[in-house]
């Protein structure tokens, strides 16, 4: 989650300054191109959460994703549509028809604290940094848990200031660098898959007697990892994927971010009597098929959804930078 926030204080923070600008028409330039990004996507796959739970049942959607459920209530509703779970740790409202999308709460509310200046300045996203990094001080200070440090808009500040001030400083880290070895993106991302997968393995291994010391550790290291990622792949990009390929991956990452549990539930309930997960041949199967599903579901989302939102978009920027 924490590289994706990097990325995204990298991206909005480029294209505040480049695109549209800290005007009232760029303000409103900016939010209207998030929308039409963020919303029609995620009400579809809203509505095939919907279907999916129809299918298999709610008892059977409990039992496979706690929190993935149909909303009856309008307070619950009303949160669902506009992905906006008031709590101090948004994964706790429940239910939410996509699971992930409490991490979307917390990246809106950053989206928005940029388009309205928090990274106009390279001082400001300078002090922004200094703060986040109070905030996580303070967190270890008063022996709070790892939620504190991952789970809520705080503790997201640090990887976006991280990646909003890459914006101001990547010249001078690429200079620095230089093209060798610390650069490859293929060697930064190789990084950044190994410190994944040696801390989940740490953790699955350790279960219950995980230390946290060590597990921030992973945290911190995949934070750093992902702000040297956005440096390599911004210069260097192209010798890992060609414009196509990263054209792909960008379309079709947010609505899979957005389904795999509906598809990984569906899958489950197709296959076997009682939702299946976990490491065994049974949860091998039920991940095949559920890669199969929401890819398929995916394309489906773009071909009919994004491919139109992607012309609007296109047309408001126009209208932006036509001035």
């Amino acid at each position: 989650m924490f590289s994706f926030f990097v990325l995204s204080g990298f991206l909005m923070t480029m294209i505040m300054h480049g695109t549209y600008g800290y005007d009232w028409r760029g303000i409103r330039g900016y939010a209207e191109n998030r929308f039409f990004r963020l919303y029609p996507m995620y009400w579809a796959a809203a509505l095939f959460s919907v279907v999916v739970i129809l299918i298999v049942s709610s008892g059977c959607a409990a039992a496979y994703k706690e929190e993935l459920q149909i909303p009856h209530r309008w307070p619950s509703i009303v949160f669902n549509l506009t992905m906006i779970f008031p709590a101090w740790f948004p994964y706790t409202v429940d239910p939410r028809l996509s699971p992930p999308t409490w991490a979307l709460t917390v990246e809106i509310a950053l989206y928005v604290l940029i388009g309205l200046g928090l990274s106009r300045t390279r001082r400001r996203t300078m002090v922004w940094l200094a703060a986040s990094l109070v905030y996580v001080a303070w967190t270890y200070a008063a022996g709070k848990n790892e939620a504190w440090r991952y789970a809520n808009i705080p503790a997201a500040a640090l990887p976006f200031a991280m990646g909003s001030l890459l914006c101001f400083v990547k010249d001078d880290v690429q200079r620095r660098l230089g093209r060798g070895v610390a650069t490859s993106p293929a060697v930064v991302m190789g990084a950044l898959v190994a410190n994944a997968a040696l801390f989940a393995f740490y953790s699955w291994r350790a279960g219950e007697h995980a230390r946290p010391p060590l597990l921030d550790l992973g945290t911190y290291l995949n934070l750093l990892l992902s702000a040297l990622a956005v440096v390599a792949l911004y210069d260097r990009g192209h010798e890992l994927f060609t414009k196509r390929t990263d054209k792909w991956l960008g379309d079709f990452s947010y609505p899979i971010y957005l389904s795999h549990w509906q598809a990984g539930l569906l899958a489950s309930s197709l296959l076997f009597p009682t939702p299946t997960i976990g490491l065994s041949a049974a949860g091998a199967a039920a991940f095949a098929l559920a890669l199969v599903l929401v890819l398929l579901w995916s394309w489906a989302a773009i071909e009919t959804i994004d491919r139109h939102m992607t012309k609007i978009r296109n047309r408001i920027r126009a209208k932006v930078t036509d001035r």
